[in-house]
């Protein structure tokens, strides 16, 4: 995935049994190696991004200037509890 390059980030949402459920107050955001964050929060609504019960997909493009960065997305359970995923991409500026 190269710098510039608009992707698909996807997200399960899953309960500690496995099974999918859908999160409140889901956010995604990009940050660089020294965890300071990149670009804007995107608020991830059902109506815009949702796939499937649990399932999550919102299209970034990756950030210039950042040969790796990562993505934190989050959203809360049923009982308000955080659920935070974080990922680190790779992205070259060129392959």
């Amino acid at each position: 995935m190269v710098q510039g390059t608009t992707v698909e980030i996807t997200r399960v949402f899953t309960d500690f049994d496995g099974v999918a459920y859908d999160p409140t107050d889901i956010e995604l955001k990009l940050f660089d190696l020294q965890k300071k964050q990149v670009g804007e929060t995107v608020t991830v609504t059902a109506e815009l991004h949702k796939v499937d019960v649990g399932v999550y997909r919102v299209p970034v493009v990756l950030p210039e200037g950042h040969d790796m960065i990562v993505y934190e997305f989050s959203g809360k359970d049923a009982n308000g509890n955080p659920d935070v995923l974080r990922k680190a991409i790779r992205t070259p500026w060129a392959e």
